[in-house]
This record gives structure tokens, C-alpha cells and sequence, in this order.
């Protein structure tokens, strides 16, 4: 591990670790439930404890979320099943945005560059949506994902430009 910046500190009991995975796994299954009663809010609740008590026994460090997530059967009985608050999607288009590269193009606008970004990334999903669902061979598939990774690495021009052209 010398090459690692910053080194884990916490104990590396492989067994307990992935034991924690699996109740913070059975957590969320039962917490994002489209429908929920308030026990099955309470045994999910009950999971994500479980795993934090492992986090904490192992000397994992615990942030602010970990001691908020403590109190989700609060939220529960305030506001009902989580998909109606939780804000998982606007967290990762936000993680989304903040990878595009800002380098001053556009006259250092940058909400014109996050907007192309975004239009383009989209474009491009919608694209692949419109593709014909039939069998394709082996050749075809490992062609179109070769082709799109080249063409996502470039910054203009290629598929995106082809994309962008109305028909």
C-alpha cells in the first residue's frame, strides 16, 4: 500500500465488511419501496443501524450523513415512501454537471457550456434509444461501443456534430 495517498486506517475484516454491505443492501431494498408501512420503514431503519454499528466497530469514520440516516423513520412517518423526497437523481445529474470541463470556451459562460453539455448527452441517449432492437452480432456491438467511446473523448465534431443536425 505504498502507493496509495491515504491509506485505510479502519479494520480490514473482510467477513464484517461484507456483512455490512449486505445491511446496508437489505436497508435500501426495504427503504425505497415505492409503497412502505411504517414497520417494514422500521426494520429498513433497523438494518441501516446494524450497519452503521458495524462501521463504527470496524473504525470506519462516520460523517454527518451516517448520523442523519439514523433518524429516516422520522422522515417516514412525516412524508410517506422516500421516492416522493430523496433526491438520488438531482445528486447525480448534479455529479453530472460538475465533471463537465469549464475552460473559458463560450466567452467564459459557463452555463452555455453546461447547457451544450447536457443537450449533447442527451441527444446522444435518445439516439441510442432510436436504435433498431435486433440481434446484432458480437462485431457490431464491440464497433458501436468502440465508435462511441472515441467519438465521447473528442470535443466537437464526429457523432455529437451528427447528432446535433436536424434531419
Amino acid at each position: 500500500m505504498t502507493n496509495v495517498v491515504n491509506p485505510p486506517w479502519h479494520i480490514r475484516a473482510y467477513r464484517t465488511i461484507y456483512g455490512a454491505c449486505i445491511q446496508l443492501a437489505t436497508s435500501i431494498r426495504i427503504l425505497a419501496g415505492w409503497k412502505i408501512t411504517m414497520s417494514q420503514a422500521q426494520n429498513g431503519q433497523e438494518f441501516l443501524n446494524q450497519y452503521q454499528r458495524t462501521l463504527i466497530r470496524i473504525g470506519v469514520h462516520a460523517t454527518i450523513n451516517n448520523h442523519l440516516s439514523t433518524h429516516y423513520i422520522k422522515f417516514f412517518e412525516n412524508f410517506g415512501p422516500v421516492y416522493g423526497w430523496w433526491l438520488f437523481a438531482f445528486e447525480r445529474f448534479n455529479g453530472m454537471l460538475d465533471k463537465v470541463k469549464l475552460s473559458g470556451h463560450d466567452g467564459g459562460r459557463m452555463e452555455l457550456t453546461m447547457m451544450r453539455n447536457w443537450l449533447m448527452m442527451h441527444l446522444l441517449y435518445e439516439y441510442m434509444l432510436s436504435l433498431p432492437d435486433i440481434p446484432s452480432t458480437r462485431y457490431e456491438r464491440e464497433f458501436l461501443e468502440a465508435t462511441i467511446q472515441s467519438e465521447g473523448r473528442q470535443q466537437r465534431g464526429g457523432m455529437m456534430t451528427e447528432l446535433a443536425l436536424p434531419c
